[in-house]
């Protein structure tokens, strides 16, 4: 699906042409740098499918309550509509906490600096992130553990949202829907089929356009709103649903340097014009070496995996590793949540020359001036709490045995194994019985 979803618009507008108005003028296409891009997207979707194991696994095991939908009650529907809803509302604003998160610069530096390698974007480079990054994206789905029945759907949906959404919002095109659809319903074929067989393909075309509307306006959209992110680095966190830029005082609206009269943040950027861009977008390749700081931090990234699908397999001895006043699902998921953020603190201290002359600036930076007792540690709050908590979570309700994940923690006594907890407590209706 991943590959299908990503590879129809690079096919579409870098392969047929159909797109007309680039963001970015007289771009140079570069082989090098798709591949890099599908690599990461790859890892991206390889780890969403060890997650869906992990938390199939957890539902078919009672870690997590399952109600099938054949004994389903009206609550129950009523409820995976409401959670349905939720996804798109819940992804906003989990997009623009986590997205502003890791651009501190201890977290951007090791981890969300490789999906900036793309100043220019195309549609891989949507899901083109770091392994550490994906484990923090994809703690968009972990609220399921927090949510009371939610129905295995959400996961689903939520999953699936995060994982292919990206795509057509790194287009790199301006008008790549309204081509795409207008190319395909103006084909001699489709109107010679059309004219034939009016009402089937009037029917059908009705129905296709009810579920295009739903899907499509939001996960094809193009966005210039994103790509000033891409190109100033420095803005524009979250997307153009919720105003959360404009209330935090992040919003850059003109994809020229100077002609932002919105952006409030702490940022300096250097003369970036499309010389520059392009001249930065090549470091989106696999070949080269990476400093010496990145090898490191891959290193550690492929311990802390390692350690986590050892854990999860039971692998003799692993399984037994616990740290003092933990047990050991409380270890492994506390080194898997946490881990990469301490680790790469501490790398950045001890990678940058004089580093504690100025802590706040080589750790912080671009928010470094605000304060730790306001907005920054308001932002650092929520960024732990939508990255770190939901992935601690995730990793020990895997890990624990059967009734003690946090779900079972909050809801006790209506989290009795394989019920739904508003069946419990809402009478179902006697034909669901």
């Amino acid at each position: 699906m991943c590959a299908l979803y990503y590879g129809y618009w690079h096919f579409v507008l870098y392969g047929l042409g159909w797109g007309k108005r680039p963001f970015m003028a007289n771009r140079q296409y570069r082989f090098s740098k798709l591949l890099h891009n599908m690599w990461f997207t790859w890892l991206g979707a390889a780890q969403w499918t060890l997650w869906e194991i992990g938390f199939a696994h957890c539902y078919a095991t009672g870690r997590l309550p399952h109600t099938p939908m054949a004994s389903w009650s009206l609550p129950d529907y009523a409820w995976c509509v409401a959670c349905v809803i939720l996804v798109p509302l819940h992804r906003e604003v989990h997009f623009y906490v986590v997205h502003r998160f890791e651009h501190i610069r201890c977290v951007y530096r090791w981890i969300h600096s490789l999906h900036h390698r793309n100043t220019d974007i195309e549609p891989f480079a949507g899901l083109c992130m770091h392994p550490i990054e994906h484990l923090y994206y994809y703690s968009c789905f972990m609220t399921v553990l927090y949510l009371p029945a939610a129905p295995v759907f959400y996961f689903k949906w939520s999953g699936v949202h995060a994982m292919i959404s990206p795509g057509a919002s790194h287009s790199g095109y301006e008008d790549h829907w309204q081509v795409s659809i207008s190319r395909l319903l103006s084909r001699p074929s489709f109107l010679a089929a059309a004219r034939k067989n009016r009402i089937y393909i009037g029917t059908a075309f009705s129905i296709l356009l009810i579920f295009s509307v739903l899907l499509f306006l939001y996960l094809a959209q193009s966005d210039q709103y994103h790509y000033l992110h891409h190109k100033f680095f420095e803005c524009n966190y979250g997307t153009n649903g919720l105003p959360l830029d404009h209330w935090f005082g992040t919003f850059r609206d003109s994809i020229e340097q100077t002609g932002s009269t919105t952006y409030k943040g702490a940022a300096t950027i250097d003369k970036l014009d499309n010389k520059k861009v392009a001249s930065l977008d090549k470091k989106a390749t696999l070949m080269g070496m990476s400093d010496t700081g990145t090898i490191i931090y891959y290193f550690a990234t492929a311990i802390i995996f390692g350690l986590a699908i050892a854990a999860a397999i039971e692998i003799e001895g692993v399984n037994r590793l616990a740290l003092p006043g933990l047990s050991h699902p409380q270890t492994i998921a506390a080194i898997v949540a946490f881990g990469p953020y301490i680790f790469g603190v501490i790398l950045t201290i001890y990678m940058t020359r004089n580093a504690l002359s100025r802590p706040k600036y080589t750790l912080l930076f671009p928010f470094h001036k605000e304060k730790l007792l306001g907005q920054f540690g308001f932002h650092l709050l929520a960024g732990i709490l939508f990255t770190s908590i939901p992935v601690y979570h995730a990793m020990s309700t895997i890990l624990s045995d059967p009734g003690e994940s946090i779900y079972f923690s909050i809801y006790g006594k209506f989290a009795a194994f394989g019920v739904n907890r508003l069946s419990a407590v809402w009478p179902r209706h006697p034909r669901s019985r």
